[in-house]
């Protein structure tokens, strides 16, 4: 898919589709063009005939030498901000969960499947005290309702990452 059905995807809140992949792809030898999907370095769908394992094999190979060297690319404006990767509650209360979706992790904690979950802390009068937008992807480290302290870490996720979550 384009940018363009990304945007009618998103659009229209489209949140599961079926995608062809280079992993599923029925061809006895090789990949079809349908699968395989856009050349990223011409911006249109890949031609029939071309090496597709071989642009493969190149995009990894300089990550794979960097990491045999122990040297890597990394700089620009994006990498000198700090980036968050949890969430700790400043004052003590009681965790409410919004809009929340998860599944259980085969280690048991749970993680995050919904684009708009919010926590949200209260004291013991009941009161909204702060509330918190908590990313896709993110391992909860409470549960409803449970009681937390201050400066407690109740989300954690890896920043560089985009999971890809299935049930």
């Amino acid at each position: 898919i384009d940018e363009h059905w990304v945007k009618v995807l998103d659009n229209n809140a489209i949140d599961d589709i079926w995608v062809r992949s280079v992993i599923t792809c029925d061809i006895e030898h090789g990949v079809c063009s349908q699968c395989y999907g856009r050349d990223l370095a011409r911006g249109h769908k890949v031609n029939i005939g071309e090496s597709v394992g071989v642009m493969a094999a190149q995009s990894i190979g300089e990550p794979g030498t960097q990491l045999t060297m122990r040297t890597f690319h990394v700089g620009g404006a994006a990498s000198s901000a700090s980036v968050d990767n949890s969430i700790s509650v400043r004052s003590a209360g009681q965790a409410h969960f919004e809009n929340m979706k998860t599944v259980q992790h085969t280690d048991g904690h749970l993680v995050i499947v919904s684009r708009s979950a919010e926590i949200a802390l209260t004291d013991e009068l009941g009161r909204e005290r702060e509330r918190y937008k908590v990313p896709y992807g993110s391992s909860v480290l409470v549960k409803h309702e449970d009681q937390v302290e201050g400066g407690q870490t109740i989300a954690k996720w890896d920043p560089h990452t985009h999971p890809i979550i299935t049930e």
